[in-house]
């Protein structure tokens, strides 16, 4: 009889978890850092809503699946009405969400709720604006729910909403809100560090997330970005390393994917696969979507794309994007501003002194050009061979040039692409004797790259 009743037990408890729905509402992670909306579309069926997708599960056993078939591993579980576990099938790591209210209030409930929950509706509204493309109306909420906050993890939520729906501003104002609380809080230093790439402080960046493991996720997305801006490609390819699957498999961190193609200059995206990675929601999305048209010499793309940031092509590694293209297009003037833009107000990298180098040479100001040069020759490395004999050959000293080119061996495929560029377009303009075949050799895999085809006229 005993044994009766045990199996009688197992099998209402088991009967009991394959059939209950979870609460629709608002559910959090047991650390705080992550929420996402539930709605129960069917007895089968629920939607989540995450910080910047909508996915549809449906119950597959004693479990819910994603239903898109690519997404198939990813797994929720329901513990009980109020609990989650969101898993994956090829991993043995479980995040628990617990329910922590409605995901719409009525204004005599947002009266009463406790102090910690006040932003809680906020925080929902932002969450299906971004995922409905709406990304007004989610910094409005995000702004008016920053005050309210008064832990480090719901700041550090509020600040990371604002990055995806691309507003720097209010994701400093938060980040600043959340190391009020607790300057040692790993979340918010590495909003810190989000908030300061954006600005284009890679130093203040790196040092923001210094002493956190590098290997989480989160801080591998600034080591991924940092790396992805100074063309260190051994750091990239480690970071990248650190995000498991992700870059792959996730939509939110196809950049990432991409970053390496960019660098390289090898196995681009086809363009139409840049627009919709060009999302502030999206790690450096709109940056990488930028810089990979600007290479495959999808000018009308690039100013698409650019045209969308606003106000915000003002920031330093924006600016930097937007002279490219304006140089592209002969609009030297508005080069030289943007170029300056970023050469003043951000990090210096051998990216924006090269483009600065570009633009001044454009305006024939080899001067200025060699003085920044000279400035910076352990920063540029390689780079400053090449592009003093650019400046001497274009600005009145061939014979140095000449001799500066029987120095130098033209860079592998292997190297970045933008050190690759800068030596051709240099051999060329010396009408160095190695400059036909090289400029020949990148116009065979880009054969629209801006840089490639000045390289080619600058051989006649």
């Amino acid at each position: 009889m005993k044994n009766y009743l045990t199996l009688f037990s197992v099998i209402c408890c088991f009967l009991l978890t394959y059939a209950q729905q979870p609460k629709e509402g608002l559910y959090q992670s047991a650390d705080g850092a992550y929420h996402f909306s539930l709605k129960n579309l069917s007895d089968s069926s629920i939607e989540v809503t995450e910080t910047n997708m909508t996915s549809v599960y449906n119950k597959s056993g004693n479990a819910y699946q994603h239903s898109i078939p690519k997404y198939a591993h990813f797994m929720m579980r329901v513990i009980s009405p109020t609990e989650m576990v969101a898993f994956k099938t090829n991993t043995n790591q479980e995040t628990k969400y617990t329910w922590i209210g409605n995901t719409t209030l009525s204004e005599e409930d947002r009266k009463i709720l406790v102090m910690p929950l006040l932003p809680v509706p906020a925080v929902v509204e932002a969450i299906q604006s971004i995922a409905g493309g709406l990304e007004q109306k989610a910094v409005s909420a995000i702004d008016s729910a920053v005050s309210l906050s008064d832990t480090p993890a719901m700041a550090t939520e509020l600040g990371f909403l604002a990055i995806k729906a691309g507003d720097e501003k209010l994701a400093r104002k938060a980040a600043l809100r959340a190391l009020q609380f607790s300057a040692l809080y790993p979340q918010a230093r590495v909003l810190a560090s989000r908030v300061a790439l954006l600005g284009g402080r890679l130093d203040e960046a790196k040092k923001a997330i210094e002493e956190l493991d590098a290997k989480t996720p989160e801080v591998a997305v600034v080591r991924a970005v940092l790396a992805y801006e100074t063309l260190d490609g051994s750091e990239l390819g480690s970071a990248i390393e650190a995000m498991g699957e992700l870059p792959q498999k996730h939509p939110d961190y196809i950049s990432f994917a991409t970053m390496p193609s960019v660098v390289t200059g090898l196995e681009l995206p086809t363009p139409d696969k840049l627009e919709p990675m060009a999302q502030p929601s999206i790690p450096w999305g709109e940056l990488v979507a930028v810089d990979a048209a600007l290479t495959l010499g999808d000018l009308a793309l690039a100013e698409k794309l650019t045209t969308a940031w606003g106000e915000g092509a003002s920031r330093p590694v924006y600016a930097l994007r937007l002279s490219r293209l304006r140089r592209y297009q002969d609009k030297l003037d508005d080069a030289d501003k943007l170029s300056g833009i970023a050469l003043e107000q951000g990090s210096t990298t051998v990216s924006v002194l090269t483009e600065r180098v570009w633009v001044l040479m454009a305006k024939n100001q080899p001067g200025p050009a060699r003085d920044l040069i000279s400035k910076y020759p352990s920063l540029l490395g390689p780079l400053a061979g090449w592009l003093r004999m650019y400046v001497d050959a274009k600005g009145g000293r061939a014979p140095e040039a000449r001799a500066k080119a029987a120095q130098l061996d033209p860079p592998p495929d292997e190297a970045p692409l933008l050190l690759r560029v800068v030596a051709a377009r240099a051999l060329a303009v010396t009408k160095d004797r190695r400059a036909k075949g090289y400029v020949a050799l990148l116009q065979k895999k880009l054969k629209k790259h801006p840089e490639v085809l000045k390289a080619a006229d600058e051989l006649k």
